[in-house]
């Protein structure tokens, strides 16, 4: 997968999967952030309608955790959303156990404000569980909830995108009427809001039939007005559990300040920790963010900001990043301080701290730099280059030369013979007279090769044939 989709969004690490895909960490280049991608495995057209339909929610409410922008590159497609660092709720459940009713009812409180403001918006969540839940890392603090996953969220008013006899959401958070193939209403939500009030107080149970007003009672016991408030949401009738959910975020509301998280307890008295479940930053984007890097400046060596770097951020070529470093050819000779991982990887966010390699090093003043021609070899391998051909000529040249010294101080004109015999010369009267030469005296024939040694250059020399 690409490091960057769309050039905006460049993967940093993953911090969940899911059916349908993964979510990762990312660095947001436009808006110069932190945010969580969620990259869609494309796989079938449900993958595809239910990405189509969740990057197209549009809400904006301190307790709702919607899209703000998606982007598409070829076979990846992205939706971004704020990251949000304590886990979900059914984790957080996991790690610590059942909730007081302080508790409870503080994180049911935020749930219900945000199906009021997703409802008023003419959307209808049917997902709502704890593991649709996300909380910030408050510690023991006052929890801080997100309703998320809008995946098979839809519009009251559109048409159903249901096949009859389908049922849409998580079994045991379902209703009475959705067993009936109802047409989506709040009123599901607030079903579930129920159920998930009841996880919280016994993480334990596992709803798989329909429950009503007298399970919420039981399962609260004695924990003052919150089994009620649940027994509430159960409501079998839509229309009056729709009533009810109105009084019931009131009570709900009006109770907040008499709700103590000093710390937050669990229902045995013990701390209830949210803590953050995401792992540290990898190198070298925590050393960035550490040394006060926003995404406003390029990078310099190290990955700590340079301003004035002439190279990346968003005012630079099309196309580049901020930590844009390794886009271009490196060329032979470079040398990478980073060894392979991870953080090595070919990408926008990548820093590679080279050497300069001979193309890239700057040549006398005046002159044109090195490497300013195309560059068709391949990486790691050198063109043949004219110095070679030279080279070459001056070795046949000495080669010719020590030929021609053992013809002339050889066999036909050793030094200490004495005068050799000679031909007369012939004219155009005269024949040719004396004793016919010796083999050891036949003149000597060069004949020139030449031989293909590869890349289009030739390598010639002399031979007695």
């Amino acid at each position: 997968m690409a490091d960057t989709i769309a050039g905006r969004y460049t993967l940093i690490d993953p911090i969940a999967r899911g059916g349908s895909g993964a979510v990762w960490r990312a660095w947001d280049l436009r808006l110069r952030q932190l945010c969580a991608a969620k990259v869609l495995r494309q796989r079938d057209s449900a993958d595809l309608l239910r990405f189509a339909r969740e990057q197209s929610v549009k809400l904006e409410h301190p307790h709702v955790l919607a899209p703000y922008g998606w982007a598409a590159e070829d076979e990846h497609v992205v939706i971004a959303m704020p990251l949000v660092h304590g886990g979900t709720l059914e984790s957080a459940l996991l790690d610590n156990g059942a909730a007081s009713a302080d508790l409870a009812g503080e994180v049911l409180a935020q749930l219900l404000q945000a199906l009021q403001y997703v409802h008023a918006q003419g959307w209808v969540h049917r997902d709502v569980k704890p593991g649709n839940l996300m909380l910030e890392s408050t510690g023991t603090g006052r929890p801080h909830t997100f309703l998320s996953d809008f995946g098979i969220a839809v519009r009251v008013q559109d048409a159903r995108l249901t096949r009859t006899g389908t049922l849409v959401g998580t079994p045991g958070y379902l209703p009475p009427e959705a067993y009936g193939l109802a047409d989506p209403d709040p009123a599901q939500d607030f079903y579930a809001a129920g159920i998930t009030g009841l996880r919280m107080l016994d993480p334990s149970l596992e709803p798989k039939d329909v429950m009503g007003p007298a399970d919420a009672r039981a399962v609260a016991g004695e924990q003052g007005d919150l089994g009620e408030h649940l027994a509430a949401l159960l409501t079998p009738e839509p229309a009056l559990r729709r009533d009810a959910t109105v009084a019931v975020l009131h009570d709900l509301l009006v109770g907040a300040a008499a709700r103590h998280f000093d710390p937050a307890l669990t229902r045995d008295g013990e701390p209830f920790e949210i803590f953050d479940v995401l792992e540290p930053l990898p190198e070298p984007w925590a050393r960035r963010l550490a040394s006060g890097w926003d995404g406003s400046e390029p990078l310099g060596p190290g990955g700590s900001p340079a301003a004035g770097d002439p190279g990346g951020g968003e005012g630079g070529p099309a196309g580049a990043g901020p930590d844009r470093v390794r886009d271009a050819d490196p060329g032979p000779g470079t040398v990478s301080s980073a060894g392979p991982g991870p953080d090595t990887e070919t990408g926008p966010d990548t820093v590679d701290v080279r050497a300069p390699s001979i193309r890239e090093r700057p040549g006398p003043a005046g002159t044109e730099p090195a490497g300013t021609g195309p560059v068709d070899a391949p990486a790691g391998r050198r063109r043949p280059r004219s110095g070679g051909v030279a080279g070459l000529l001056v070795v046949l040249l000495a080669l010719t030369a020590l030929l021609v010294g053992y013809l002339l101080l050889g066999p036909l004109g050793t030094l200490g013979e004495g005068p050799r015999a000679t031909t007369p010369p012939v004219g155009p009267t005269t024949t040719p007279t004396g004793p016919a030469p010796s083999p050891s005296e036949t003149p000597v024939v060069l004949e020139q090769v030449c031989e293909d040694v590869g890349g289009g250059e030739q390598e010639c020399y002399f031979r007695v044939p």
